[in-house]
């Protein structure tokens, strides 16, 4: 590119004078001079340069001399035909066609070549003035490597330190290298780099040299000094020379000690082995070079971001190369700079202009041009090939007369290095995608200090009401701006106002602070109603939009999807990319009717079909259409349940509801509402699947009861009836006899949406600003207000404000520190014995022991309870001021507990949540928040390990960071365990598919699959130091006890031969004895060999049930299904060619012991060949088996609730 010197600038002071007379002070000349330049500034960026006609013309007329000779060649070729070879005349003829239509296509585009110029001095009027904050658009500059042997480091190194030295505000440049060889070489000489960089880049700047890689630089045999005023710039060249040749030297000595691998690893500096010795297996990686503490210059000047990016890597995953790591780059900057433009760079491709960017910015940012511009792409220049070498002439043909042909009819110039982009490009068909600039403060927070009454809020005119996914909030949206309030209790969480103008569609994800906006359309309005705002509250920003052609009449959200519903179709974006994954078309839908379900394992949508009545169920994962038939009117209404198994959908008629098998379409249940018709407003089906609730304009509240055996069993529908012979003409389905269960009458002028929360009650929320709370009878049916509060008149809270942070692999992730919550548990009072009866009504949601059995601890409604185990006594009693805990753990003896809320209407600690408690203070110092329910956690001293049901968290205990992010398969028992021996750190869980465990060296990193099962896996447990595993399935016939560090099965033991439910299984502290409990009502202890560990279990395949092993309850599938799953795994017999891995376990248990069979038992060892058990109704007992016979006697027996807690028992840490 060519930057054309401005000669119009501004005019002095002096000439403006004379031009005007001497009557002009100097104040007009100030405005005159200020009035010309704002005036420059509004001229374009750049233009269009024709190349002059003495150049160009005689280029055209060689081309058209060819082109005459071409056409009298080809002329003669066809007019003179070869009889005696015809076949090979024609062929010939037809390819000398082909091969002139080829050479006009590519004299085509150089008919009409262009140069471009920029005007730099007019960008920097417009958004770089002298003495201003820069308004210069960010830039994030994306470098690539994979192997530094093949791609040398110094070359990598001479390009980042050539964009760290461009002539570019130091703030809006960022420059991430992505490492995809995950080489500690390269991360070494990225440091090395940025260290000479804090010497290299105030070097650059203050002489203004060319090029800025210094190898490239010192190389050029070039007049260095041509230009140069300062007598300190040979001094200071010649030293930064030797600074350069330095760093070379280190360098090399990287790459000469890169050539001999430990056969251990690498190991950095600090001890810690380097986590991408496995390159094809290892975590992601990032560190921050430059651009936080400490990232200034030699000079004391910031210098740009240096990032290193090493993007994860799993075996059996596809990585898609290059592609994969831009991506990985995006969504890394996206967190850490969000630049709008993107600059990616070959290792080897340095910029040899340092107005580069500056040059970009001239198309991006043109207040005309710019908006018409996608990318802006550098033609490439080859250093080092000799000037007669034909690919050097070749090179020079394509950048500087094919690209600049191709320019000079708008064709494409893309090469792909060398390319400056926009993060979010135009989209599909009729969805149009843009950065949004500027509109970062278009809602601004509302003060809520004081409450606000009624009266004051009775001019707020409600435009929409929604829930959220699951009933646990609402969000509304006004004419000034939007309000969103959670359930459990009501209160204000966010409130937002617009400077002028509100939403007419609102929608929230979840309790997160992701919201989907429509604007209301009104004439003074900012946000158009064909336009979709994805807001994020926490930035304060709107990370997105989505613009259509016609307008948005609905918005639903799910984790991993957007849908936007137009008047006659439906667009389906992915959340990650916020790409067009489906676009569905429909009937006429001015209700905008749609729906969406909420679990992970199902991704289910229901819209209106082409016909009137007809209902289009779709797949999302799957891309499965069904077509449902739901009524003959037009649908009016329709709800999924949360998995998306159930459809409720009512018509216009208003008097029936209807209940579908949404993956067959079958008609399962049918409802009347009434005889008359009205318009329903809402339906909704509750989470349990129990009661279906719809508000209709009739001011009524209908509540109806759904089989329990609705999926299993559909409703049959009686046509042989005495109507028989008109039955041609009927429709499909018969009438719904089934009434209301429950009804609730509201007012009849307000319009209701209905939802469902814990404990039969129902929440409505009007459009009038009214909540109100209802509660019904499951057995007789009557129905009582609860509450009925007007939201409009609630006070934010600060404690109610969500927080979401979303990074790299985290999304799910909220943190955030707890202050002022160190009293949200009271210590009980146990001076007395509490009786069991006393004890009666307190409900035991979980018990859980401490990681070395000697004590235990139980979560209730009301709080929780610490009991030690020798001698059982109470230790900690703790009582919450209205709810309780569904999850408790505790860490050994001491006073620290993670804790989970019940998640109940009344809980003030809500299920995603888990709260780090230190009973010693009185105080939860920290909680950790999530955006699915925590079904588990696991503490050990050094780490905090929260389950979610597909995906396993590891925090650091020491500065609470997440240390790794483990997928798992659907894990609704929260399975997991941990080592807790200091030298090994193992953890263990479900792999990703049925019957996998992954095992985890949290300190190496290093991961191990074992297929345990064919089944699920019901329950697992480690030794303390965790050497050996076991397992139980979900058939609960067999124990398998593992290796855990290769994944050898070392034994097996068969607890019956009938399926039951495991609860629990453990292995002892000597590693002598195996405990499981079942609801069968049996205690099981079985013996391990002594040399377990030594010598593995051999596994005999060649037994005289090899030929039907196939069909016993070791193999589900086919054996080349299994040995290509589970290969790595398999070790076969030749002779055993159908057999799974494992053989009939024929170890029966060493011990039992009958249990009540109604009671859930959780088993512990404790010394001296004892057994220790605690039940979830209460119950403690301790039972000692002999080691040589095996019978077993109850030594103890208590009811737990029935202790008292002594002084000396607390322990505090």
């Amino acid at each position: 590119m060519k930057q054309e010197k401005n000669n119009g600038g501004p005019v002095s002071t002096q000439a403006a004078s004379e031009r005007g007379g001497g009557d002009i002070d100097a104040s007009t000349d100030i405005l005159a001079d200020e009035a010309l330049l704002n005036d420059e500034a509004r001229q374009p960026l750049s233009r269009k340069v024709s190349i002059p006609s003495s150049r160009i013309n005689p280029y055209r007329m060689v081309i058209m001399l060819r082109l005459v000779i071409l056409c009298l060649f080809l002329h003669y070729r066809i007019t003179n035909p070869v009889p005696n070879a015809f076949t090979l005349w024609l062929i010939s003829v037809i390819c000398e066609i082909w091969f002139a239509f080829s050479w006009i296509l590519d004299q085509f585009p150089k008919w009409f070549p262009v140069n471009r110029e920029t005007y730099l001095d007019r960008l920097a009027l417009r958004y770089d003035r002298e003495g201003e904050p820069s308004q210069l658009a960010a830039v994030d500059i994306f470098v690539s490597t994979v192997d530094p042997l093949k791609e040398p480091p110094l070359v990598t190194a001479n390009t980042v330190l050539s964009i760290l030295a461009v002539d570019y505000p130091v703030d809006k440049v960022s420059c991430y290298v992505s490492d995809d060889g995950a080489a500690m070489l390269s991360f070494e000489a990225l440091a090395e780099t940025s260290e000479f960089a804090r010497k290299w880049v105030p070097f650059c700047k203050k002489y203004s040299i060319e090029p800025r890689a210094p190898e490239w630089y010192f190389a050029a045999k070039i007049d260095y000094l041509k230009d140069k005023v300062q007598t300190s710039f040979v001094k200071d060249r010649r030293a930064m020379k030797r600074e350069y040749e330095e760093f070379k030297i280190r360098i090399n000595a990287l790459v000469s000690k890169a050539l001999k691998c430990p056969e251990e690893g690498w190991v950095m500096q600090d001890g810690t082995p380097w986590p991408g010795n496995n390159t094809r297996d290892h975590p992601g990686m990032i560190q921050v070079f430059l651009g936080q503490n400490g990232g200034l210059d030699a000079e004391g000047n910031e210098l740009p971001r240096l990032v290193y990016v090493s993007r994860e890597k799993r075996p059996g995953f596809q990585h898609h190369k290059k592609a994969g790591a831009m991506n990985a780059l995006v969504r890394v900057s996206a967190v850490l700079t969000n630049g709008p433009f993107i600059l990616n760079l070959d290792c080897d491709h340095y910029i040899n202009n340092s107005k580069a960017l500056r040059e970009a910015m001239c198309f991006l940012m043109d207040p005309n041009l710019g908006k018409q511009v996608c990318y802006v792409q550098f033609p490439q220049r080859f250093d080092g090939i000799d000037k007669n070498d034909r690919y050097a002439n070749r090179n020079t043909v394509f950048f500087d007369i094919n690209l600049r042909g191709l320019d000079g009819i708008q064709g494409p110039v893309y090469v792909g290095t060398g390319c400056f982009r926009l993060k979010k490009e135009e989209g599909m068909s009729s969805m149009i995608f843009s950065t949004v600039r500027g509109i970062g403060s278009f809602l601004k927070s509302k003060t809520c200090d004081t409450p606000i009454d009624e009266a004051a809020k009775g001019d707020t005119k409600v435009l929409s009401v929604s829930w959220n996914q699951d009933w646990s909030g609402f969000i509304v949206g006004t004419e000034r701006g939007f309000n969103v309030y959670s359930c459990n209790p009501i209160k204000e969480s966010i409130s937002r106002e617009t400077h002028k103008s509100g939403f007419k569609i609102v929608e929230m994800l979840f309790l997160s602070n992701l919201f989907a906006l429509v604007g209301n359309g009104y004439s003074n309005s900012e946000y158009p109603p064909n336009k979709v705002f994805i807001w994020n509250d926490h930035t304060n920003s709107c990370f997105c939009e989505l613009g259509f052609k016609s307008q948005v009449v609905a918005v639903k959200l799910r984790r991993k999807h957007i849908v936007v519903v137009l008047e006659r179709s439906v667009y389906v974006y992915n959340f990650s990319n916020l790409k067009v994954q489906s676009i569905i078309e429909t009937a006429v839908n001015p209700r905008g009717l749609c729906c969406v379900s909420q679990a992970e394992a199902k991704a289910v949508l229901a819209c209106p079909g082409l016909h009137p009545g007809q209902v289009q169920v779709r797949d999302l994962k799957r891309n499965i259409v069904k077509v449902i038939k739901a009524h003959d009117s037009d649908v009016a209404c329709m709800s999924l349940t949360l998995d998306g198994s159930l459809l409720a959908t009512a018509s216009t008629k208003g008097t029936l509801i209807r209940i579908f098998n949404s993956l067959d379409g079958t008609l399962l249940q049918e409802f009347r509402r009434g005889m008359e018709r009205t318009e329903i407003y809402s339906v909704a089906i509750s989470s349990n699947m129990k009661w279906v609730a719809a508000s209709s304009e009739k001011g009524t509240l209908h509540v109806f009861h759904l089989r329990p055996d609705i999926l299993s069993s559909p409703k049959d529908i009686d046509h042989a009836s005495s109507l028989s012979l008109i039955r041609g003409i009927l429709p499909m389905y018969s009438y719904g006899n089934e009434r209301s269960f429950a009804q609730f009458s509201l007012p009849v002028s307000t319009k209701f949406i209905a939802g469902f929360g814990p404990e039969n009650t129902v929440l409505l929320v009007g459009i009038d600003g009214s909540f109100r709370r209802c509660r019904f009878d499951g057995e007789g049916g009557q129905m009582v207000e609860l509450e009925h509060k007007h939201f409009f008149s609630l006070t934010q809270t600060e404690d109610a404000v969500f927080r979401l942070k979303k990074e790299e692999g985290m999304s799910s992730m909220i943190f955030s520190t707890v202050r002022g919550i160190g009293s949200f548990l009271k210590s009980k009072t146990c001076d007395t014995p509490i009786d069991e009866a006393a004890k009666g009504d307190t409900k035991v949601l979980s018990v859980s022991w401490n990681q070395d059995w000697s004590g235990f601890i139980v979560g209730t409604e009301r709080g929780f309870n610490v009991y030690s185990c020798n001698p059982i006594k109470e230790s900690i009693s703790r009582e919450t001021h209205k709810s309780g805990f569904k999850i408790v753990e505790m860490l050994f003896l001491s006073n620290l507990f993670a804790l989970v809320g019940n998640g109940y209407s009344n809980s003030e600690y809500p299920p995603n949540k888990v709260f780090i408690w230190n009973d010693h203070t009185n105080s939860c110092f920290c909680e950790l928040g999530f955006k699915s329910q925590v079904v588990a956690v696991k503490l050990r001293r050094k780490h905090i390990v929260v389950v979610l049901e597909r995906s396993v968290y590891v925090y650091n205990f020491t500065n609470l960071k997440v240390q790794s992010i483990i997928e798992t398969a659907v894990n609704p028992r929260g399975l997991c365990c941990v080592s807790q021996a200091e030298a090994k750190a193992v953890l263990a869980c479900p792999g990703l598919h049925p019957g996998q465990v992954q095992v985890r060296d949290l300190k190496r990193n290093i991961v191990k699959v074992i297929k345990a099962h064919d089944s699920d896996v019901a329950c697992m447990s480690l030794t303390l130091d965790g050497s050996l595993l076991a397992t139980a399935s979900t058939k609960g016939t067999l124990i398998r006890i593992f290796n855990s560090l290769d994944g050898t099965l070392l034994q097996e033991f068969r607890r019956g031969m009938e399926r039951t439910e495991i609860y629990s299984v453990a292995i002892s502290s000597n590693m002598k004895w195996v405990a499981a409990s079942s609801e069968k009502g049996t205690l099981h202890v079985f013996h391990l060999r002594p040399d377990i560990l030594s010598s593995p279990k051999d596994i005999d395949h060649a037994s005289s049930l090899s030929l039907m092993r196939g069909k016993t309850d070791h193999q589900e599938c086919s054996f080349e299904e299994y040995y290509i799953l589970f290969c790595p795994y398999i070790f076969l017999n030749i002779n055993a060619g159908i057999l799974p891995m494992y053989s009939y376990g024929n170890e029966r248990s060493f011990a039992q012991f009958s249990l009540p069979v109604s009671t859930k038992f959780i088993v512990g060892f404790g010394p001296e060949n004892t057994v220790l058990l605690v039940g979830i109704d209460g119950s403690f007992r301790r039972c000692r088996f002999d080691g040589e016979g095996g019978q077993m006697v109850e030594l103890e027996h208590k009811h737990f609730f029935s202790l008292t807690q002594t002084e000396d028992a607390v322990v505090v840490m």
